[in-house]
């Protein structure tokens, strides 16, 4: 009886040894690996997807690797494509000017009132044409897609109008159409009230209830739906009402919460078991548990905190104690947070929150990949994910999450294929 032969798998690339490979693998991760770290280990690729990772020596036979582009990155490490959970991608405008008013004593909501901030930036994107917003948000995914970022999460916010807001979400998705780096797009039509409804303001609420949200869902122009609840701005009982409504259209939840009061939008993320809170700078400590039990993503934002020079922080070790997964990202956006690294913002989580690599490497990939509603797919090197990878040229896996930056990737690959690769890694060489 003639034996039956196993078929062969054909392998486009391998990733052959890779000095620190970090997985974040379940079938690796334990207690004493965090990160399902592996040395001298294998990547196998085909097409978009990884098909297996292990140790070098472990590697299957059924694996065809004859016509395999196989490439050495022995003294490097390998993470996952990093993730950007939160950021105001497209824009026009600046408000530097407002850095030396809160140096002077104004606070955020006071520039707000003053019609600085949010309402300044929505007068200067309404002024660009929508292919001027389409070339800064290419440079600006260049930025990241350079610094190891091959996912972002970016938000509408800057119409306040309908036409405004679908405007900034057709950018979006002509971005996420034509760069390497994927693009989710987030409704933020509640960003705040504009000053020309300052007098009726839930006559611009129904305009995001009844015509925004809508006509989004229709087109399919978002996977998700934010409020900016905070006082002074979206109030909680208004901020529910607009999620609820998004829901009903099949939109998934996010929102601004407890960034500068303890405003409730932290517990009503949890109500609403929505996908993240971000900010969460009054979050309570003591209510915790009911965030945990929401399935809540606490999304983390240290250069806002930072660039508003704020003096309180998230109850960021109440939250890993109970076991709430911690996302960090940038929220890059023109007034609070003018920061484009994610390497930076990494960093200053890392300082700002006293928290360890692990839980930063962690917040920029797995959790980051819940937060963004694709944690099937990305976040993590493993069969069946995407293959999507950031070579940085250093062993210790540590320097990545603690030197301002100061250790980009050597390689960028989104999808099996390479879409950033220099021989210039600055100072990292150094470290």
């Amino acid at each position: 009886m003639q034996e039956q032969t196993e078929t062969k798998v054909k392998v486009d690339r391998a990733l052959a040894p890779v000095g620190t490979c970090v997985t974040l693998s379940d079938r690796f991760i334990s207690e004493e690996n965090p990160l399902g770290i592996l040395t001298d280990a294998a990547i196998l690729i085909e097409g978009e997807s990884v098909v297996w990772v292990g140790k070098q020596d472990d590697v299957p036979a059924r694996f065809d690797l004859s016509a395999a582009d196989i490439q050495d990155f022995s003294r490097q490490t390998v993470l996952p494509g990093l993730i950007d959970a939160h950021t105001h991608l497209v824009f026009a405008g600046s408000r530097a000017a407002e850095f030396d008013m809160r140096v002077h004593g104004d606070t955020y909501l006071e520039i707000l009132a003053k019609g600085g901030g949010i309402q300044a930036t929505v007068r200067a994107t309404k002024e660009a044409s929508f292919d001027e917003l389409y070339e800064m948000g290419m440079r600006r995914l260049d930025v990241l897609l350079r610094e190891g970022v091959t996912t972002v999460e970016a938000k509408s916010g800057y119409g306040l109008s309908v036409e405004g807001e679908l405007r900034l979400l057709e950018v979006l998705e002509a971005l996420n159409r034509d760069h390497a780096v994927d693009v989710v797009p987030t409704f933020l039509g509640a960003h705040t009230v504009p000053r020309e409804y300052k007098d009726a303001p839930e006559k611009y609420v129904a305009l995001v209830i009844e015509e925004m949200i809508p006509r989004v869902a229709e087109r399919n122009l978002a996977a998700f739906c934010d409020v900016f609840c905070e006082e002074g701005v979206i109030d909680v009982k208004t901020s529910r009402k607009i999620l609820e409504a998004a829901s009903r259209h099949g939109l998934k939840l996010k929102l601004h919460a407890d960034q500068l009061t303890n405003s409730g939008g932290g517990l009503l993320s949890a109500e609403l078991k929505a996908t993240s809170a971000d900010h969460l700078e009054y979050f309570p400590e003591d209510e915790v548990p009911r965030f945990r039990e929401g399935g809540v993503v606490a999304v983390l934002l240290p250069v806002a905190a930072q660039y508003l020079m704020m003096q309180k922080t998230p109850p960021v070790h109440a939250f890993l104690s109970h076991g709430v997964p911690v996302a960090l990202a940038t929220d890059f956006n023109p007034g609070s947070a003018p920061c484009l690294s994610l390497l930076t913002a990494m960093t200053i989580g890392a300082c700002l929150y006293r928290i360890p690599t692990e839980v930063v490497i962690k917040g920029v990939t797995l959790h980051a990949a819940r937060a963004v509603g694709i944690e099937g797919k990305i976040g993590r090197i493993e069969a069946g994910y995407q293959a999507d990878l950031s070579v940085f040229p250093v062993r210790d896996y540590r320097l990545i999450a603690t030197t301002y930056g100061g250790v980009l990737p050597q390689r960028v690959m989104k999808r099996g294929h390479w879409r950033f690769v220099t021989e210039n890694c600055g100072p990292a060489e150094g470290l």
